[in-house]
């Protein structure tokens, strides 16, 4: 499946689609590759409606963070 992406001033912004979309069971794994995102983060926003262990977004901060997510087909959850 396909997740968006956008880079705005250097942040970086990923709206995760539905965990209905992906199902029960499915997992995300967002990995920084880019050692030098000093003073930027990375921001992980579920889909209207769904969210992130009970918040509607996420926020991956310092050197080369990584996330995983697994979906119970109603919402994701940090692992």
């Amino acid at each position: 499946r396909t997740t968006a992406l956008a880079i705005i001033s250097s942040s970086v912004q990923i709206l995760i689609p539905s965990a209905s979309t992906y199902g029960s069971g499915a997992l995300l794994i967002v990995k920084d590759e880019v050692a030098s995102r000093v003073g930027t983060n990375i921001v992980i926003t579920a889909s209207t409606g769904y969210t992130i262990d009970n918040g509607p977004s996420y926020i991956l901060t310092g050197s080369n963070p990584a996330i995983s997510l697994y979906s119970n087909g109603a919402n994701w959850f940090v692992f």
